[in-house]
């Protein structure tokens, strides 16, 4: 029978702890009693499996993009990741290939390609926040580390590194983080949070630097190790945040189609009815009254035939500007159709809607309106109606059409109040 104690006794002789600054590594004891890692990894190898990660991340982001030619952040993204790529690839050749191939280039990539990330991300929201100060650090630690690369050393230079990759992911987090808050988008907090991770890595890469003073920029050793496998982690969760962030903005890119006007910026008529058949609703919870205003642009047709669509559009946006500008802050301005506006006025009797009619009458016709280098007279004619009671709001609608009509016909440039009250 087999002796499991005195096997189990053999063992634990068998291993010893060596204890380096700040790190333990357990050892066995091989043939001859040689010491051997028990749970050593290559870094080389580690370098090869983050380039392999970073080329495959790339390939299916560009593979699920295809001809996509409203993703241009998308591209900028793949770029950035197949730059990582070629930089992972070229450390991985360090001690057989010259020092500026194998050092200098790969790392100037990677400042490149950070940088590049962050512009993609500005790109699929549309807010370039923050990205002059990523641009400006990366053309510094670029600076920084071409003109030091010859003189110092390799820990000098994983400093160098570790900075301007820190703060530049740090920077994009921030970026990512504050506008998740904003505008309460999981996906983007969830990108924030992996870049964070990244910077916070790489501070504290640069403090291992400082205080151990790696002779080389491929030490063996846990704390490379650890920062690698991290790193490998980060550059797949990277790309799965990034994917849901785009598919995120994607979603409200259409939601935003689907509720304003292309245009004006203003409500359209598939979003704008079930807000006022809500503000009705309300009505019989909280009383009062909601009105609505119906207007119409005189004679634009003759705009548009004489001087042309665009500038049309120019007159279109800037009577668009001057409601907005005229209107309270729980007025809904809507595009009902072609030069056709409609205004949703909640909690607002009739006698107060007259005057917000009046007041938007009066923006516009107090004005020309300057458009392709001309100045165009404008006017507008409106209908109003008013409600105190809960009901179908296309009906109120079909009220202040007819006060349109009837402002129309009692010469336009006024405002008409629908007599048939409710």
């Amino acid at each position: 029978m087999p002796d499991y104690d005195s096997w189990s006794g053999e063992l634990f002789d068998s291993l010893a702890f060596e204890v380096n600054p700040g790190w333990i590594s357990p050892r066995r004891r091989g043939v001859g009693g040689a010491e051997e890692s028990l749970m050593e990894l290559d870094v080389r190898t580690l370098y090869v499996a983050l380039m392999v990660a970073t080329l495959w991340s790339a390939i299916m982001v560009g593979a699920a993009n295809l001809g996509n030619q409203a993703a241009p952040g998308v591209w900028r993204w793949v770029l950035a990741y197949l730059m990582l790529t070629a930089s992972w690839g070229l450390v991985a050749l360090r001690g057989h290939a010259p020092n500026w191939l194998t050092v200098l280039t790969p790392n100037l990539l990677i400042f490149s390609a950070c940088a590049l990330i962050h512009s993609a991300i500005v790109v699929v929201l549309g807010s370039y926040r923050r990205l002059q100060l990523t641009w400006s650090i990366t053309l510094a630690g670029s600076l920084a580390f071409t003109l030091c690369f010859p003189f110092v050393e390799f820990w000098a230079l994983i400093c160098i590194n570790s900075f301007t990759v820190g703060c530049i992911l740090l920077n994009v987090s921030t970026v990512l983080l504050q506008g998740a808050k904003r505008s309460a988008a999981p996906a983007r907090c969830t990108l924030g949070l992996w870049l964070g991770m990244g910077g916070v890595m790489m501070m504290v890469r640069l403090v291992n630097g400082v205080l151990n003073r790696p002779i080389d920029l491929m030490p063996n050793g846990w704390p490379q190790v650890l920062i690698l496998l991290i790193a490998l982690t980060i550059v797949l969760g990277s790309v799965f945040g990034f994917a849901l962030m785009s598919r995120e903005e994607m979603l409200l890119e259409l939601n935003r189609r689907a509720t304003f006007d292309a245009l004006t910026c203003a409500y359209n008529r598939h979003a704008f009815d079930p807000v006022g058949q809500a503000a009705l609703a309300r009505l019989a919870r909280e009383g009062g009254a909601v009105s609505v205003l119906m207007l119409d642009l005189d004679h634009f047709k003759q705009i548009n035939d004489s001087y042309g669509h665009a500038t049309g559009d120019v007159v279109l946006q800037t009577v668009t500007t001057r409601f907005q500008d005229h209107l309270r802050a729980g007025d809904v301005l809507a595009r009902y159709g072609g030069e056709e506006f409609c205004v949703l006025l909640p909690a607002t009797p009739l006698h107060d809607a007259l005057d917000v009619a009046e007041r938007l009458r009066l923006a516009i016709a107090g004005q020309p309106v300057m458009a392709e280098q001309r100045q165009l007279i404008v006017t507008v004619s409106i209908g109003v109606a008013s409600t105190a009671t809960n009901g179908v709001f296309s009906d109120l609608i079909a009220r202040a059409d007819s006060g349109l009509y009837a402002a129309k016909a009692a010469g336009r440039n006024c405002v008409h109040v629908e007599t048939t009250f409710s």
